[in-house]
C-alpha cells in the first residue's frame, strides 16, 4: 500500500513538473518572456558579438 502512494506522488509530481514545463516554453515562445531576462551579462555579451 505504502508503494502505490509513493508512486501516485511521484505521478502527480511529474505531471505537475510538465505542465510548469509546457507553461515556461509557451512564455517563452510567444514572447512574454524575454530570454535575455534569463541569460547572465556575459552571456549577452558574447551573444552580441556573434
Amino acid at each position: 500500500m505504502k508503494i502505490k502512494t509513493s508512486l501516485q506522488h511521484e505521478l502527480t509530481y511529474s505531471n505537475k513538473l510538465n505542465s510548469l514545463k509546457t507553461a515556461l516554453m509557451q512564455d517563452l515562445l510567444t514572447g512574454k518572456v524575454r530570454v535575455n531576462k534569463l541569460m547572465e551579462k556575459e552571456d549577452i555579451e558574447e551573444f552580441s558579438k556573434s
